[in-house]
């Protein structure tokens, strides 16, 4: 079974957006000037900081897909990009 990392690029099912999980903590958004930071709180749940803003996000990785939201029911879709 193949693990996947947090630290990878995904892209949402839903909006096509592209996030990029770095190992310096910083979420990077493709084709904005915009950048996040996020640590690591549990296994499943993460602080994620944008633009002066704080956020407490809940996080799963189900297979290559990453689950990732502000709560169970609004938990948005991301697939891994493979480069």
């Amino acid at each position: 079974m193949d693990h996947v990392s947090l630290q990878s690029t995904w892209r949402s099912e839903e909006t096509g957006q592209e996030l990029t999980f770095t190992d310096q903590d910083c979420v990077q958004i493709k084709g904005s000037s915009s950048s996040g930071i996020y640590h690591i709180l549990s296994p499943d749940t993460m602080e994620y900081t944008i633009d002066g803003k704080t956020f407490k996000m809940i996080y799963h990785i189900e297979g290559k897909k990453l689950y990732w939201g502000l709560d169970e029911n609004s938990l948005e879709c991301f697939r891994k990009v493979w480069f």
